[in-house]
């Protein structure tokens, strides 16, 4: 067992709030193994940027992260029982309730004018995150592993069928770079061969109902049951019942303009020639 690194005094954390106790737990559990911030980023496959924050108390981490600092320090489910009381603010709270249900749904129907989250590559995921950053305070790396996490949902038996229209902007508007946009496309060529997925463009030559400003989710859960969910830059809110019945009708009217499957792929490519010129 190591020492705790010398230094100079580090301020006691709050840990009467939830980051707070975890973050103190972790140094704790570094210090006695004589660890720097970043020898246990590369024990977890993280960064020391992010191990850091944690250790602050002012960053999210996904529930990935925090399952490997249980599992790497022998915490005995001490680092996992907090979870729970993170999750809160690993997404946004009106959002929690949509994911829940999201990853029970049997069939996922949604349009969006970015890349949906669980299509997202990391680096996508990230540059998106970051850009809204200095609104919303959440930390991009901890948004970018939650969402690519949350992407299990999408293999085994039991994947939910996928049917995503994109509008055209989400695929020409550039996140982070050229070279994040390529890798992007090109993951959502390789998903729209999985049986239970497709891919849709909503080209710029087609209109959009004035209240689709952002993006819509239409749920089908197992039970038969809809569940939509509309979300812009700062608000969502999800809806059940006949509201949720109208909002799969405004759904299907817009699959209904958006290019088939094989001319949305065409278009996919050639926006990745153009990129990569």
């Amino acid at each position: 067992m190591g020492t705790a690194p010398r230094g100079r005094p580090r301020l006691d954390l709050d840990t009467s709030t939830p980051a707070g106790l975890l973050g103190s737990k972790v140094r704790r559990m570094r210090d006695a193994r004589g660890w720097t911030p970043k020898q246990l980023a590369d024990e977890v496959f993280s960064n020391e940027s992010l191990i850091r924050k944690l250790e602050r108390g002012q960053a999210s981490p996904s529930e990935g992260l925090v399952a490997k600092l249980d599992k790497v320090f022998e915490a005995g489910d001490e680092l996992n029982e907090l979870w729970p009381l993170l999750a809160i603010k690993t997404v946004t709270e009106y959002a929690e309730g949509f994911l829940d249900h999201q990853k029970r749904a049997k069939k996922i129907q949604e349009y969006s004018q970015v890349v949906p989250g669980l299509f997202q590559t990391h680096d996508y995921a990230f540059a998106l995150a970051e850009s809204m950053s200095f609104v919303n305070g959440r930390d991009p790396v901890a948004v970018a592993e939650s969402r690519v996490e949350r992407q299990a949902i999408l293999t085994g038996p039991s994947a939910p069928w996928f049917l995503a229209v994109l509008d055209e902007a989400a695929i020409r508007r550039v996140v982070g770079s050229k070279s994040v946009m390529v890798e992007q496309l090109e993951h959502l060529i390789k998903l729209s061969e999985r049986p239970r997925i497709e891919v849709h463009v909503l080209s710029f030559g087609e209109t959009v109902p004035a209240v689709l400003t952002g993006s819509l989710s239409v749920l089908t859960m197992r039970s038969g049951t809809t569940v939509a969910y509309t979300e812009g830059p700062s608000t969502g809110r999800m809806f059940q019942g006949s509201e949720a019945d109208s909002y799969a009708v405004l759904y299907d009217r817009v699959l209904s303009s958006a290019l088939p499957k094989t001319r949305s792929i065409e278009l996919i490519r050639a926006v990745i020639e153009e990129y990569s010129k």
